[in-house]
């Protein structure tokens, strides 16, 4: 396999993940440091965005120097 693809949970806490339906407990648990923190510590270099969209996607532009976004829209 060329690629490994890894999902790395939003909230400080990595468990449980959370459903995306639940909306406001999604953005009530996220937690953007801790997600940057555990991307980086995994040495993940690309961050695919896909829908429903992060609740803070447009911080999620601003990551662009220290990842590659691929296959979502800006």
């Amino acid at each position: 396999m060329q690629n490994r693809v890894f999902y790395l949970p939003i909230t400080r806490d990595p468990e449980p993940i959370i459903d995306y339906q639940q909306a406001d407990r999604v953005r009530q648990e996220a937690d953007e440091v801790a997600w940057l923190d555990r991307l980086r510590g995994a040495g993940i270099d690309r961050v695919f965005l896909g829908e429903p969209a992060p609740p803070r996607r447009s911080s999620c532009s601003d990551t662009q120097r220290d990842f590659s976004r691929v296959g979502a829209r800006a």
